[in-house]
C-alpha cells in the first residue's frame, strides 16, 4: 500500500531510475534507447510485451548519466 514514490526509494539507485511519473525500469533490463519525440527517450526493455517506456524530458539528461555509471 505505498505510493510510487515510496517503492522507489527502497530500491537501489545504481540499478533502478524512475523514468516518469509512473515508470521505474531496471538497468539489467535495457536492450535499446532511441531518441523520442520532443527531446525525450524511448527505452526497449526485455518482455515489454510492446509496453512503450519514454523517459521524460526532464528526466532525460539524469537518465544518460545514470546509463553511464
Amino acid at each position: 500500500d505505498e505510493t510510487l514514490d515510496q517503492f522507489y526509494q527502497s530500491l537501489d539507485p545504481n540499478h533502478f531510475f524512475r523514468i516518469n511519473r509512473g515508470q521505474i525500469i531496471a538497468k539489467q533490463a535495457i536492450v535499446k534507447m532511441e531518441p523520442y519525440f520532443n527531446h525525450r527517450l524511448k527505452v526497449t526493455v526485455q518482455n515489454s510485451r510492446d509496453q512503450d517506456f519514454i523517459v521524460s524530458r526532464a528526466k532525460t539528461g539524469e537518465f544518460k548519466q545514470w546509463l553511464n555509471q
